[in-house]
């Protein structure tokens, strides 16, 4: 039950500093689409 999407949103939430809490969530949002969602097609 667990896919890429949300293996990278833990990883970029467990990897992200307290400190960098101020930035938008969304920003790693969009670097796990972007590595998630690759023209490599469907893992």
């Amino acid at each position: 039950k667990s896919n890429p999407y949300d293996a990278c949103l833990l990883s970029a939430v467990r990897t992200s500093p307290p400190l960098k809490r101020r930035d938008p969530p969304q920003t790693g949002l969009r670097r796990c689409e972007s590595e998630t969602f690759r023209p490599a097609g469907t893992a």
